[in-house]
Order: structure tokens, then sequence, then C-alpha cells
């Protein structure tokens, strides 16, 4: 008898392990690593394929073919570990619950390797609370993507893995949300890499016309004015930042010529200006942070040093005013650097504020990056 009870424990568990729901994921930054995977699936014409192609075979490999229709379809998915469906070819393939080590979702490893086919991953995204945000995607190769039930995003593309290559809106609910992907495979490599991120800004940095976009420009992510995250507008002069920590931030340009703009309501930024700190929560889109920016003619630097002509002085405002009216401001750096723009020629008057009060200097103007080495106390 006991071994009758024994016997039907472990069918129990069996069957529990065997018909568990997909993995939930938390919505914290991260890849997502926890799958459910199905496939491989060849198309209604898979017979055309090419015997050794480079590329997507576009007869074989359809990525508006929904191959789960026998089971309900694709915005409806919501399958379980062991579930199985039977493909047109009369295969019956099994959703089976697969843990990345890597960001990017290896295929391969999981589906094998084939030619010109398609799989699917599913998981759930589990939501703290509802929130408008981004998943952001790359895939090798094309991909479709059903958030809740709704086609959000499609691209037919034949390339490698790159994370975030794409990003698209999605709303994400309270409680379970269903994540189902779509992957179409040529030959070689094959995966995906999919997050959805915590934190988001975007922006985009042109010239005061409002028009130009300035060459690259280093844009940098601060906390506690501690720079955490840094990248370079791209030639359109957009840019985006991602965060996987929730918290107050600012957002400042740093131009070739040091200038440093703040994010700002306004739309024209004076450089060295503060505002006021964004405050974000996880899954938050924070878009249009825009700059509008000057590109100054010429540079006074220098470096500001204790009276022991050795110790630098950090933290320094350094100032240059034309006619009284302040041009520039900057902080001296940890070595005591400065670097300040002048818009035209003429005479300038250079400011350092320390703890004791102001110190003037006059000059006249003088070629590009000029160097004034000055002692402050």
């Amino acid at each position: 008898m006991m071994n009758r009870y024994l016997i039907l424990i472990f069918a129990l568990c069996l069957f529990a392990v065997c018909h568990s729901t997909a993995q939930v994921n938390q919505i914290d930054g991260n890849f997502i690593k926890d799958w459910l995977i199905l496939g491989p699936f060849s198309g209604r014409n898979y017979a055309l394929r090419l015997s050794s192609p480079s590329t997507l075979d576009r007869q074989a490999v359809n990525i508006d073919q929904d191959y789960l229709e026998s089971v309900g379809g694709e915005a409806n998915m919501n399958p379980e570990v062991g579930d199985n469906i039977k493909t047109v070819q009369g295969k019956i393939l099994t959703w089976n619950l697969y843990r990345s080590q890597e960001d990017i979702v290896d295929l391969l490893q999981t589906v094998g390797n084939h030619t010109n086919v398609t799989a699917y991953a599913f998981c759930h995204l589990q939501g703290e609370r509802e929130v408008d945000t981004e998943i952001l995607l790359g895939s090798d190769d094309g991909v479709a993507v059903w958030f809740n039930g709704k086609l959000v995003h499609k691209n037919d593309a034949a390339r490698r893995v790159v994370a975030d290559t794409d990003a698209f809106p999605v709303q994400v609910k309270k409680g379970k949300n269903r994540l189902l992907i779509k992957i179409t495979q040529g030959s070689l490599d094959w995966g995906l890499a999919c997050r959805i991120p915590a934190v988001n800004f975007s922006g985009q940095v042109l010239m005061s016309d409002g028009i130009t976009p300035p060459a690259s420009v280093t844009m940098e992510l601060l906390k506690a004015d501690q720079v955490i995250e840094t990248v370079l507008s791209d030639e359109n002069g957009y840019y985006r930042i991602l965060e996987a920590v929730e918290g107050n931030y600012r957002i400042r340009c740093r131009m070739l010529n040091q200038n440093i703009y703040y994010n700002s309501a306004v739309d024209v930024h004076t450089p060295g200006t503060r505002a006021q700190e964004i405050m974000a929560e996880f899954g938050n889109v924070v878009k249009g942070l825009d700059f509008r920016v000057l590109i100054f003619r010429d540079a006074i630097s220098g470096k500001l040093l204790m009276l022991d002509n050795l110790s630098p002085h950090v933290n320094v405002v350094v100032q240059v005013l034309k006619d009284k009216q302040i041009v520039d401001t900057t902080l001296s750096d940890e070595q005591g650097n400065y670097s300040l723009s002048l818009l035209e020629k003429g005479e300038y008057t250079l400011r350092c504020h320390v703890l004791d009060g102001y110190l003037y200097y006059k000059l006249k103007y003088l070629p590009p990056k000029l160097r004034l080495e000055r002692l402050i106390s």
C-alpha cells in the first residue's frame, strides 16, 4: 500500500512539473532569461528552401504565418510547460522551459541548428503597477512581438543579435503580462535579447537654430552628482540612456569645448545652469529631454592651484565676463583644470569665486586654447 501511495505522489509531482506555467520574470531592467521555447516550424513552402542559404529564404520563412493557429493563434497564447502542437508536416513540438545563462538567448542551443525555420519564445512579466514603458529587443533574424495578445512590433530583418536594437512602446498592467516573440532563422546564428528597462531617458541635441544637430555630443546621466552612464548622441542628435535603478537624476550634455548643459524646462540651456532633478521610477520612459546648445568659437582654459603651486583647487566657480555680463561659467575639476568659452573677439574678465570672495583677472582676447595659470588661495 505504501508503495502505491509513493507512486501516486511521484506521478502527481511529475504531472505538476510537466504542466507548470511559464516562469514569471520581474521588470527590473535586466535581460529576460527564463522562457518557454517552441520550435522549429518550417513554412508550407519549406521544400523550396535554398540548399545552403546565407540569408533568409523568403519563400520558406513567412513572418506573417501563424504557426499556432491550430491551438488558438499567436494572439491568444498562454502556454504551459509540456503543451504540444502538431505542425502542418505532422511533427509534434513541445513547449520547453529554458533558462539562458547569458543575456542573449541562444536558440541554436535550445531549438537546434536549423535553416529557414521559425521558433517562439514566451514568458510572463510581473507588473507592480500599470505603466507605459518600452520593450528593447535584439534578434537574429526577424521578430514579431505580441504583448498581452496585441501585436506591438514586427521587424522582418536578416541580422545578428545586437541588444536594444528595436524599441517599441507597451502598456504594462498590474499583475501578470503575457509576452510572445516569434523569431525567424535563415542560417548560422539564431537568438534574441529582450528586456524592459527600469528607467529610459531620451531626447535630442540641436544647435540653437533648432535644426542642426552638432557632431557627437557626450550625454551624461548623473545621480547624486555622480556620472553613472555616458552615451554619445547620434548623427541626428538623438540619444537614449538606460538605467536599471530608480531614483532622482540629472542629465547633462558635454560639448567638445567642455561647456556643460543640464536638462532644463527651457529651450535654450545656459551653460552650467543646474536643473531640477528628474524623479524616475521603475518602468518610466522619460522622453523629450531636448537640448539647444551653442558652439563657441574659442576657449580659455587653465589650472587653479593652491599657494604651494602644487595642490589643485577643486570645485571652484570660474566665470568669464564681457561688459560685466557673464559669458560662461564652469567648475574646476579634480586636477584644478577649467575651460571657458568665448563667442567673439574682445576684452574679457576672468573671475574665480572662492570661499573668501571673488578674485578678478582682466585679460584681452588671445588665440584659442590659451592656458592661464593662476594661483589662488
